[in-house]
Formats: C-alpha cells, sequence, structure tokens
C-alpha cells in the first residue's frame, strides 16, 4: 500500500470515528424527555421538583459516561499503530470533549440539587 493510499485511509477512519463521537456527545445532550421545558414551567408541587432532579441526575450519569468513553477513546488513539500521525489531534478532542462532560455533569448534577432544594420547601 502506498504512503499516499495509507495517508487517506488512516484521515477517512479517523474522520468517521470523530464524526460518530461527535453525534454521540450530540445526543447525549439532548433534553431528558420530550416537553422538559413545559414540565419545568408547569411544575409546582415537591414531586414535580423530585420528578425533574431525577432527569437531571439521569443526564449528569449520561455525562459521566460520556467522560469515560472518551477517556478511553483517547487512552485508544495514544496507543493505535495507525494514529501516530493524525492521533494526536484526536486525543485532544477527547480531551476537550471530556472537560465539556464534566462541566455538563457537575452543572446538571447541580440543578438536581437546586430542584430537590425547592421540592423540599414545598407540599
Amino acid at each position: 500500500m502506498t504512503m499516499q493510499k495509507r495517508g487517506f485511509l488512516t484521515g477517512s477512519l479517523g474522520a468517521i470515528l470523530l464524526g460518530a463521537s461527535l453525534m454521540s456527545g450530540a445526543f447525549a445532550q439532548a433534553p431528558a424527555t420530550a416537553g422538559f421545558a413545559e414540565k419545568i414551567a408547569a411544575a409546582k408541587t415537591r414531586a414535580d421538583h423530585e420528578q425533574l432532579a431525577a432527569e437531571f441526575d439521569k443526564q449528569a450519569d449520561a455525562d459521566k459516561a460520556s467522560v469515560e468513553r472518551h477517556r478511553k477513546m483517547a487512552q485508544a488513539y495514544t496507543t493505535a499503530p495507525w494514529a501516530k500521525a493524525s492521533g494526536a489531534g484526536m486525543v485532544k478532542h477527547c480531551k476537550a470533549l471530556i472537560a465539556d462532560y464534566e462541566k455538563a455533569g457537575k452543572q446538571n448534577a447541580e440543578m438536581a440539587k437546586m430542584h430537590r432544594d425547592i421540592g423540599a420547601k414545598l407540599p
């Protein structure tokens, strides 16, 4: 195989993996359920706020799973023989997503706590 073909294949595989990674990240950040904004606007009871908190907890868990997935991917990019040429960019991409998902997970956990605190003051 020529170096040009090998480079093309490596780049193509990288683009496919990057695209799949970005798609999975985009879906992980989607609202927890349909009508979530309406549920927030309509929340009046302790149970309503507990339900919202549970949705934010669920999203925080999904964010943590995304962090772990990208940590494993970053490790794979550092060890894959084909990744020597372009792996550094992929590792950088994974590290950026790790930071984003860690931040999102923390914020979603904080939102869950706030809803529980609001709910504790309601009947």
